[in-house]
């Protein structure tokens, strides 16, 4: 994906998108069309990850008045909430990763606070609702730890915006991978009626003693 992304000049800053997910040519008129579901118009807060290829997305919804729940860069420093309501007139600057951690309210932990939309950004999908993320799994970690706490729950749709060179035939899942609900891209919208089960919690037996130790929200979850 990434090959051909660079090769067909479909990504855009930040280049090169190796490693990534990648934000691509196209990103806004796909963001556009998340904006005319029902479910985003009557979403009063949404989750949005830190993707560039995002970044409409945290845009569009500043501006639309809506909270946004962002992972901090570092997850083991927790969250950022963004009350648009508050910063419609600094939706662009508060939609980078630098402004968000500027006007954002920074929260180790979330609490009485529900997600009616969770929004993430892809290397690959399929029609099934398979999703790619970077590999590292970290996406799905913090998936995991929304469901630990209740921010989200099975019902809450997962949505994600891609390139169509993005969609491919079959993504590998294992149980604790997480499928998206919607796709969107430049030329469709496509819901996925997946039949994949999203994943309703940490699974502790994945994570190392090191790793739960690192970050204080799996130590507060973990009880230790």
């Amino acid at each position: 994906i990434w090959r051909k992304m660079e090769r067909y000049e479909l990504a855009t800053y930040p280049r090169p998108c190796y490693g990534s997910i990648p934000n691509f040519v196209g990103a806004r008129s796909a963001t556009l069309k998340i904006t005319r579901l029902p479910e985003y118009r009557r979403a009063d807060t949404i989750f949005v990850d830190l993707s560039a290829s995002m970044k409409f997305l945290r845009e569009f919804a500043i501006k639309h008045g809506k909270t946004l729940v962002l992972p901090a860069p570092d997850i083991r420093r927790g969250f950022i909430i963004l009350d648009g309501a508050e910063i419609r007139n600094r939706s662009q600057l508060a939609s980078t990763v630098k402004g968000a951690v500027m006007l954002g309210k920074k929260v180790r932990i979330l609490k009485d606070i529900s997600v009616d939309i969770y929004a993430v950004g892809s290397v690959a999908v399929d029609l099934n609702g398979g999703r790619l993320g970077r590999g590292r799994g970290y996406d799905d970690l913090v998936y995991a730890i929304l469901r630990e706490l209740r921010v989200t729950r099975e019902d809450t749709p997962i949505l994600t915006i891609v390139h169509d060179i993005q969609i491919i035939d079959s993504v590998p899942m294992d149980v604790h991978d997480f499928p998206v609900d919607y796709i969107a891209t430049p030329s469709r919208f496509i819901r996925t009626n997946t039949s994949i089960k999203k994943p309703n919690g940490i699974f502790w037996e994945s994570l190392s003693v090191d790793t739960i130790r690192e970050i204080p929200i799996l130590r507060i979850l973990a009880g230790i």
